[in-house]
């Protein structure tokens, strides 16, 4: 979600500077409340008794803002790579689905949706259906992955950073301070455990050198991985 959040970042950028008006990305409170009243409804129809915020929790480990706060992230990410109907996205949107649609098929798939964004009686523009969306935005920020430099602290990131796409770098404790209200106490109990069991490997192994280095490690995975690419 950080990742796609920083793709759209870096578009909306381009895109004022390009000259579109920032007021086009601006999305208020009310209208990402309005979106999720419809889910909430719904989830209580099928699941009575059960309250929704605290599924949301349990299943996701989002607290109620935080959940807000993703829906109003990918609510920005479709106004900006996927405004109206097709006929309208930018370029980036449709060359990532050219480039990502499955077994060779992209242009083919991309002039399907741009039919179906017309509607044949009317030839008026008009909104693809939900799940053609969904399967575009997947797409789109699976292209945009691809296209990235994306780094993690294995890749070798200060430890003052967890995440790292092109030029935008994610804190390591501004990541902490966003997922903390939606951690369990086990969680917490489980991932200390986790830190001072490898700690005491590590020296282990250090004591009786067969510790790999970071380059031994990385020079080693990337062989393995070859298969896999």
């Amino acid at each position: 979600a950080k990742i796609a959040e920083l793709f759209t970042k870096q578009q909306v950028a381009e895109a004022i500077e390009s000259g579109r008006d920032p007021k086009d990305f601006e999305i208020t409170d009310q209208e990402v409340v309005q979106d999720v009243v419809g889910v909430v409804e719904q989830f209580r129809n099928q699941n009575p008794g059960v309250e929704f915020w605290q599924a949301i929790r349990a299943q996701f480990g989002m607290d109620r803002e935080q959940f807000l706060a993703q829906r109003k992230q990918t609510k920005l990410f479709d106004r900006v790579f996927f405004p109206g109907p097709a006929t309208e996205w930018p370029l980036i949107t449709r060359e990532a689905i050219i480039a990502s649609a499955s077994q060779g098929d992209g242009k083919q798939f991309w002039e399907n949706i741009e039919k179906a964004s017309i509607d044949p009686e009317t030839e008026e523009p008009r909104d693809l259906p939900p799940f053609w969306l969904q399967l575009c935005r997947g797409w789109v920020i699976k292209q945009l992955k691809s296209w990235a430099d994306i780094r993690f602290p294995a890749d070798g990131l200060d430890p003052q950073y967890c995440l790292g796409v092109n030029d935008d770098f994610w804190g390591t404790d501004e990541a902490f301070e966003q997922l903390e209200s939606g951690l369990y106490q086990q969680d917490l109990e489980r991932a200390v455990s986790e830190v001072v069991m490898r700690e005491a490997l590590k020296q282990e192994l250090e004591r009786a050198g067969a510790f790999l280095s970071d380059d031994e490690f990385r020079a080693e995975f990337d062989e393995y991985r070859q298969e896999y690419d």
